[in-house]
């Protein structure tokens, strides 16, 4: 760090307050945007342009709160003019800086892009309680302005651990919202799992009927729907439903066990005239039979066949055989 120069000339606009070489009273406890001080810098020292740098004032003091330091900046409580000569900065002093009495030290730094410093002597400064100089305040001036390089170290170490405006913006932009019943978590999406997805997009309908699936288009869908929708409504459909109305269910039922059991019954007739038919004493022809003339009752010819039986040759001769034309019920 480089001093350029060994005093600061300066204008103070304001109140009447007191000042000499030691000082500068920049205000009484409270003030707020009572003083303007106004600090006048050679803008060329040895060749260089001060203009090109940023430019700091440097502040310490009991008069601030802690960590009773500060550093302002073009905007952020300096005002910067700038001639063909000269560098006009130019200090409203805010109650950040009067909160109680006390004493000082201030200091303008000059900051180029590749770090390299110039700055200035340090000067005191020091808020009062009244317009008179405290003698017991004027004391302390050695001291104060003694520590305040190792005091605007301490500030600055700190403020690296503090955030800025940008960075907390920026910290902003990249935030994920939380967003209710879902957690934050790591991605654990991995390389491989996303190889074997990529591998699965890659081949999705590559099968063997891909050629019929992309054939089938809306209109096909339509069609297969319009279809399904019309089933049965075929010109006999009325029929149909007709035959399935005359039926009742337990008709079906009994239809549908007739085929099932058509052999037992067949057997039970077989049985039934084997038993009945062919164990008689005396036998009738077939002739003595049909050349009846008179008509015979039902009860009359079960009683001719209660005492006599008709011998066929064969069982299917027998279920060949007519009913006689003049039986009567």
């Amino acid at each position: 760090m480089q001093d350029i120069g060994k005093s600061i000339p300066y204008r103070f606009r304001g109140r009447n307050l007191q000042h000499n070489e030691k000082y500068i009273q920049i205000g009484l406890e409270e003030d707020n945007r009572v003083n303007t001080i106004t600090f006048i810098l050679d803008r060329y020292y040895q060749g260089i342009d001060l203009n090109d740098f940023d430019v700091q004032l440097l502040l310490t003091g009991s008069f601030m709160p802690e960590p009773q330091a500060d550093i302002l900046t073009v905007n952020n409580g300096l005002v910067k003019e700038v001639d063909r000569a000269t560098i006009t900065l130019k200090w409203t002093v805010t109650i950040n800086h009067t909160s109680q009495k006390g004493v000082g030290a201030g200091q303008f730094r000059f900051i180029s892009a590749s770090e390299e410093v110039w700055s200035t002597d340090v000067f005191g400064l020091m808020v009062g309680n009244s317009l008179e100089v405290d003698e017991v305040i004027e004391a302390l001036f050695p001291s104060i302005i003694s520590n305040h390089t190792a005091r605007i170290s301490a500030f600055e170490e700190a403020l690296g651990n503090i955030y800025t405006k940008s960075e907390i913006n920026a910290l902003l932009d990249g935030k994920v919202d939380k967003v209710d019943g879902k957690e934050l978590s790591t991605n654990d999406f991995t390389d491989d799992l996303k190889s074997a997805y990529d591998n699965a997009v890659s081949l999705a309908h590559k099968h063997s009927n891909k050629d019929v699936i992309d054939q089938i288009t809306e209109q096909t869908k339509s069609e297969y729907d319009e279809a399904v929708e019309k089933k049965h409504s075929h010109i006999n459909k009325d029929v149909l439903d007709a035959i399935e109305a005359v039926y009742t269910q337990a008709e079906k039922d009994k239809l549908a066990g007739i085929d099932e059991n058509i052999n037992d019954r067949i057997d039970a007739v077989k049985t039934y005239i084997d038993t009945n038919f062919r164990t008689k004493d005396e036998t009738y022809t077939k002739d003595e039979i049909y050349t009846k003339d008179e008509t015979y009752t039902k009860s009359e010819i079960e009683v001719l066949i209660s005492n006599a039986t008709y011998v066929v040759d064969t069982y299917a001769e027998m279920l060949a055989i007519d009913n006689p034309r003049n039986m009567v019920s």
